[in-house]
């Protein structure tokens, strides 16, 4: 729920409200869903791990951009994977490695992926960050991996405008 001046955006679903002396706790009681964010600034926060070369995170950043979002950019080819995103991804998208992970890498690890060894996954995947499909694009609303580009929407309150 986010609160400005005297109007309330609910689940940003483009309209406006116009109320008086409520206080933020009885905003939010309105949309239990809606991650609570402390300004309009904290709704539009986003991060995409993004590869310029790969046209579908092109377009996700794109499609950010134009949606208001000034996203947080993170260049994993050259930035590397770390264990900790790489669980914080695969737990708040819901996926499994197998979901997560490129054709050829899957088919590679697919021992691994049989037997859920883990940390031979994530090792894997950081020694060879090009593995992980992409992009992933994570918001207030939740982490999701933008294939198909629609995916996204889901994560983002205002819909682009382009």
């Amino acid at each position: 729920c986010v609160s400005r001046s005297n109007s309330i955006f609910v689940n940003a679903d483009i309209f406006r409200v116009s109320v008086k002396k409520l206080t933020q706790r009885d905003l939010c009681k309105y949309n239990t869903n809606f991650p609570k964010a402390q300004n309009i600034e904290d709704s539009m926060r986003a991060t995409i791990y993004h590869n310029p070369r790969c046209s579908k995170s092109r377009d996700a950043l794109k499609l950010l951009k134009d949606a208001g979002f000034q996203p947080e950019i993170i260049l994993y080819l050259d930035a590397g994977w770390s264990e900790e995103t790489l669980i914080a991804l695969k737990t708040d998208s819901g996926l499994s490695w197998g979901d997560m992970l490129r054709a050829d890498a899957a088919k590679e690890l697919e021992a691994s992926l049989d037997s859920d060894d883990e940390r031979t996954i994530i090792e894997y995947i950081v020694a060879n960050p090009v593995a992980l499909e992409r992009p992933f694009v994570t918001t207030l609303k939740g982490t999701r991996l933008c294939r198909p580009i629609t995916q996204l929407l889901e994560i983002v309150d205002q819909q682009p405008v382009s």
